[in-house]
């Protein structure tokens, strides 16, 4: 305890966390996976979400995320009842210099996975279309099984 005085990293941590928060607030504004970012000084909980409106948590994503994050050299981990919530925790001698590659290489990261999000809808649309077209057929009354591969 003595040392945390000393050094200031109460003050620290408070400082640093506000702008790990304001900079993971502007993150979200670009990448819509990003359901909710919330926190106190230097523990902060990232929501990742396939959708907003619905708040379909995205949990593959967000292991996909922690794993991608630990390639990096980055230690995050996962929690809530989805795991869906990317939870950073710091130490506190954590500086703003750290906090902009974190964000930074977070950015990246949900990059990748928002483009998997956007491609799924499609492959999914393209395979009910298929369906609808073989089921709908006048000259056979049996179901054809067809193979749909993602793009």
């Amino acid at each position: 305890m003595e040392v945390i005085e000393r050094q200031g990293l109460q003050e620290n941590a408070a400082k640093v966390g506000q702008h790990m928060l304001n900079e993971l607030i502007k993150l979200k504004q670009r990448r819509r996976i990003i359901g909710d970012v919330r926190g106190v000084g230097l523990f902060v909980g990232i929501e990742l979400v396939r959708d907003r409106k619905t708040r379909t948590p995205a949990i593959a994503e967000a292991e996909h995320v922690v794993s991608r994050m630990k390639d990096e050299k980055i230690l995050i981990s996962s929690d809530g009842p989805d795991n869906n919530i990317l939870k950073l925790k710091p130490p506190m001698v954590f500086t703003n210099e750290n906090v902009d590659h974190l964000v930074a290489v977070l950015d990246e990261v949900l990059q990748e996975v928002e483009v998997e999000i956007v491609q799924i809808p499609e492959t999914i649309l393209e395979a009910v279309i298929t369906t609808v077209e073989i089921d709908s057929s006048e000259k056979t009354k049996e179901t054809t099984p067809v193979a749909i591969r993602a793009k």
